[in-house]
């Protein structure tokens, strides 16, 4: 006992403890739910950067730049310009054969043209994943019917897209023309060390 007064030599360091750290604790609580209506719930528009998983976003816009036969850039009405890859289809990188053809033929169908893009999802690379309609004109099957891309079997889930990659190789047209045209994927993959 301490003194006579009934309260333990550790009673005064609890009754401090919780007069220091409680109440401002409970003071900022407060604090914190008085402040929260100047900070509004973020609204996720296609200007907020979002993970890919999170993205649904359909744009109109101009097209401004091709980079290459599945890539381009899209200014939107909105004047922010978006990157965009054509979604389902692998067309041959810049350094391949038939590269800088399916960039030209991209830059043939939309560039400089008002399109829209229905775009689910993101890629890696912060690019928007779409698929392109100038009208009524679904792009990305364009590619694939004049045979300068592949329908990109790791993410293909239309099933017209394999039938029109079908005629234009059974007719020759583009890379098939080649008698051994080599993936992207493929072509994207480093070579194997030898031991």
């Amino acid at each position: 006992m301490n003194g006579g007064t009934g309260l333990s030599p550790v009673m005064p360091y609890r009754y401090i403890w919780q007069k220091m750290v409680m109440i401002p604790a409970g003071l900022c609580l407060l604090m914190g739910i008085a402040v929260l209506p100047a900070f509004p719930t973020p609204v996720v528009t296609p200007e907020t950067p979002v993970p890919a998983a999170r993205v649904a976003t359909r744009l109109s816009g101009r097209v401004i730049a091709i980079q290459d036969g599945d890539t381009l850039t899209l200014l939107g009405m909105d004047r922010r310009s978006w990157r965009i890859r054509l979604a389902e289809i692998d067309a041959p990188e810049k350094d391949q054969p038939f590269g800088q053809k399916s960039r030209q033929s991209l830059a043939e169908l939309i560039f400089g043209r008002t399109v829209t893009a229905e775009c689910p999802s993101a890629d890696r690379y912060g690019r928007l994943v779409c698929t392109v309609w100038d009208g009524e004109r679904d792009i990305n099957a364009e590619q694939l019917r004049r045979g300068m891309a592949w329908v990109f079997r790791r993410y293909a889930t239309r099933m017209e897209y394999f039938r029109i990659e079908a005629a234009a190789r059974a007719a020759g047209r583009g890379l098939w023309s080649d008698p051994h045209p080599v993936p992207p994927w493929e072509w994207r993959r480093p070579p194997r060390v030898r031991s």
